[in-house]
């Protein structure tokens, strides 16, 4: 059962899911620390990877067509079980939010408005995400297309800018470091980036025509991955070596643009185009949370709880890590571990069950 009958197109799906992996652009440093100037790469590995994990979601999904993933955890652990590993995923959920919630405080404060008090910022910036998440899915996810559209014209005019500045030298030596760095690379960018859209299985419901799940999910991993891959190129190509020790190696990337002292500056549609991307990422994730919350505690609606749920997103996310340093060495050493949970783990042993148990696509599902 849904909470609202708010309906989203195909398009509308491939789109956020883009934007929602672009809104990650910014912690392009998580494997940049790592796999240095082999991660372009990377990226395409696990863009290969993340298929079939996306392509799991999609099988999942489609075996219990209109139940979100609270309902579908019901359905095949039973009740108790399925409460319990629903309450998992809410605590994940809730640290997903946090943990980007803290990154738009990291950035504002060491970037943009460096005087600025941290706590301010995210009050402000979640209290702006709630009014999103009130407005419902279908207008939140409306406005994917724009942002996508808009990262697509930045970067592409920020590489135009930046060709004159490129090294391709900066790409060698090629593949010298140890397997094993290159497979915590891999699982950093299938787990950090992409993955996270498992977030998602609490919108695909909506979907107008469930049909198009397949196509559209399919065409927004491609979409994030690709501009994904030619972010990390560029920093790669503008920077060199020393992405492996910068923290935002893409804001430090498009402040070298100067045209002839005229286009200048650039850094600060950067920061806008990076912020848009962030409030709509975490909004997704904040919508997902309140739908989680409704579905455990039995609401008939998930609008109450929407400017509480913000408060304990801001609180979670002021209690986090101490320094942006401790930050990166999660989101390097710990997170892709953790995350793989929820992202890969769970659901595949959900759909294992599923099988099991006998729960099988509906004949229209398969006739699609």
């Amino acid at each position: 059962m849904k909470l609202d009958n708010e309906t989203i197109t195909g398009g509308q799906l491939t789109f956020a899911i883009g934007a929602f992996i672009l809104g990650s652009s910014l912690l392009t440093s998580f494997v940049l620390s790592v796999s240095a100037q082999d991660s372009w790469l990377m990226v395409l590995i696990s863009t290969l990877i993340s298929f079939l994990i996306y392509w799991m979601y999609i099988v999942l999904s489609q075996k219990f067509p209109g139940k979100d993933l609270i309902e579908i955890n019901d359905e095949v652990f039973g009740s108790i079980v399925g409460k319990i590993i629903s309450l998992f995923y809410l605590y994940f959920f809730f640290s997903l939010a946090a943990l980007n919630t803290k990154d738009v405080g990291n950035f504002v404060s060491g970037y943009v408005l460096p005087e600025s008090p941290g706590p301010v910022v995210l009050v402000m910036f979640v209290f702006i995400c709630a009014w999103a998440v009130r407005k419902g899915v279908s207008t939140m996810l409306r406005y994917g297309f724009l942002f996508t559209i808009m990262s697509v014209l930045f970067l592409g005019f920020s590489i135009i800018f930046l060709i004159k500045d490129m090294h391709f030298g900066n790409f060698l030596p090629f593949l010298h470091l140890p397997i094993a760095t290159y497979l915590q690379s891999i699982n950093i960018i299938t787990i950090i980036p992409f993955c996270e859209i498992v977030v998602f299985f609490m919108i695909f419901p909506h979907i107008d025509q469930p049909k198009k799940l397949k196509k559209s999910v399919l065409f927004g991993l491609l979409i994030g991955a690709t501009m994904l891959f030619l972010i990390i190129a560029r920093d790669t190509a503008v920077l060199g070596n020393t992405t492996n020790i910068l923290s935002m190696p893409s804001y430090e990337s498009v402040r070298i643009i100067n045209i002839s002292n005229v286009i200048t500056r650039t850094e600060i549609l950067f920061a806008i185009a990076f912020l848009v991307l962030l409030f709509f990422k975490i909004s997704i994730i904040y919508y997902a949370i309140v739908i989680t919350l409704a579905r455990i505690f039995k609401l008939r609606t998930y609008r109450p709880i929407v400017y509480v749920t913000g408060i304990i997103i801001i609180v979670y996310a002021l209690i986090t890590f101490d320094s942006p340093m401790e930050n990166a060495f999660w989101g390097s050493n710990v997170a892709p571990i953790f995350s793989s949970l929820f992202e890969v783990l769970l659901p595949l042993i959900t759909l294992i069950i599923a099988q099991i148990r006998g729960f099988q696509k509906p004949k229209e599902a398969v006739a699609r």
